[in-house]
């Protein structure tokens, strides 16, 4: 077979990947990486080196690589080159060359690290979530157009479809609203942090609010901002009483 005796087979055999070449019973031909323990593989099922729970969905691509003519590709447990169990992203198709009728070719690349670090972003996501849904504060990110893009909870009646989208500085009101504009203006053309005060009318009374906002950098750039507002009705109340 041209690939197994060509000059390619050097290059072949020194890829990270798994490559193997399957005839039309689903036995294998070669594999560029022989496992510790098996003085021949020729002959043996590939399903041999397939974790069982996912035979299933291995023969279907190989059947639609054949009926179609078309690459597939699915994910499975299998045993690496050191006969460890990994998790492998797999792309089968068939070999154009006119002497391999009916032989397709494997090609599997080791994804257990990234899948390994794909659920562990998935863990810090939801923690970070949680963190920022169940915080005390309001927070809130606008963009350069000062719209709200992202509020961690509502109050005040609002409504998720109602607020995004919206400028931020009409959700104050208008005696407070040329203030907003500037400070949070000020962010995006500096890139420095900056902090006011505003008033929110609710049907219980007035609550005022210190907001910090800060700068959310991409590609050295000023992309949105961060709004950070604690209440501090309390101290306002108490320092007009004094």
């Amino acid at each position: 077979m041209a690939i197994r005796d060509g000059e390619w087979r050097e290059e072949i055999e020194q890829a990270v990947e798994f490559l193997s070449l399957i005839d039309a019973d689903d036995r294998l031909l070669y594999v560029n990486h022989v496992q510790p323990g098996i003085a021949d593989y020729v002959g043996l099922s590939v399903y041999d080196f397939i974790t069982p729970e996912y035979h299933e969905v291995a023969r279907a691509s190989v059947a639609a690589a054949r009926a179609s003519g078309y690459p597939q590709h699915f994910e499975s447990e299998a045993t690496g080159a050191d006969g460890a169990t990994a998790l492998y992203s797999n792309w089968i198709f068939e070999i154009s060359d006119p002497d391999s009728s009916g032989v397709l070719a494997f090609v599997a690349t080791d994804i257990t690290h990234l899948r390994a670090v794909e659920d562990e972003l998935a863990r810090t996501d939801l923690t970070l979530r949680t963190v920022i849904e169940n915080a005390p504060d309001h927070i809130m990110i606008v963009d350069r157009e000062r719209r709200l893009t992202f509020v961690n909870r509502l109050e005040f009646g609002f409504k998720l479809e109602d607020i995004l989208g919206i400028p931020v500085e009409t959700t104050v009101p208008e005696g407070d609203r040329e203030k907003v504009v500037a400070e949070i203006d000020a962010v995006i053309s500096t890139g420095e942090r900056r902090s006011y005060e505003t008033v929110v009318n609710t049907p219980e009374g007035d609550l005022f609010f210190s907001t910090r906002a800060g700068p959310i950098i991409v590609d050295g750039r000023v992309d949105s901002v961060i709004l950070i507002s604690t209440e501090i009705t309390a101290r306002v109340i108490a320092e007009r009483e004094r």
